[in-house]
């Protein structure tokens, strides 16, 4: 049951991240038990002028905010 619940965390933190204009092909989700890590190299997409590191802050404030997510732990490069 913790690994589907694991699973399902996963998707929404990925489905979160695809509403922005941030490559994630490096990107690496993870959770357990509540805690939601992020890392690998994240990027913004050729033709958009973002802050990435900003927008992830964002995101993971976001995802603070949505049950069964106790924390977001982001170990990532940007670029």
């Amino acid at each position: 049951m913790a690994r589907e619940e694991n699973l399902r965390l996963v998707r929404r933190v990925r489905h979160e991240f695809a509403r922005h204009p941030i490559d994630t092909n490096l990107m690496v989700v993870s959770a357990n038990h509540g805690i939601v890590k992020i890392q690998g190299t994240i990027k913004r997409m050729r033709g958009h002028d973002i802050d990435v590191e900003a927008t992830v802050h964002k995101i993971a404030t976001n995802l603070r905010g949505k049950d069964g997510i106790r924390d977001v732990v982001i170990e990532c490069m940007f670029r």
